[in-house]
């Protein structure tokens, strides 16, 4: 137990200092790496609810123009496959958000430790 007590000087404060900022930066590195690998699936799912929501939009309610008589019929022959993709669409949103309500609680769960 004969550690010989280091003196304290401005360059050593500034070179701990440094030392401390560099781990710093390489733990949010880590961290940011962790989080996009957690956010990725969530951003795939709404990426996919929205190329189905752009041809459901394009395809569908902008196709037809529900007052026209002659449009009446293909929406109402469209309107259960539509209806199809309204489902799937609302399965990928409703995942997407449970899973960043989890990883919101996770969050919290952290900060709690830290805190």
């Amino acid at each position: 137990m004969n550690k010989a007590v280091e003196k304290v000087t401005a360059a050593n404060v500034t070179e701990r200092m440094e030392v401390w900022e560099v781990k710093r930066e390489q733990r949010l590195d880590r961290a940011a790496r962790e989080l996009a690998d957690e956010i990725w699936p969530i951003k795939d799912k709404l990426e996919r609810a929205c190329l189905l929501l752009a041809d459901l939009t394009d395809e569908y309610f902008k196709r037809y123009n529900r007052d026209d008589d002659k449009d009446q019929f293909a929406i109402r022959h469209e309107f259960s496959r539509n209806a199809i993709f309204a489902d799937i669409i609302d399965d990928y949103v409703c995942q997407a958000k449970k899973e960043l309500g989890d990883l919101e609680a996770r969050a919290d769960r952290a900060r709690e430790v830290r805190g």
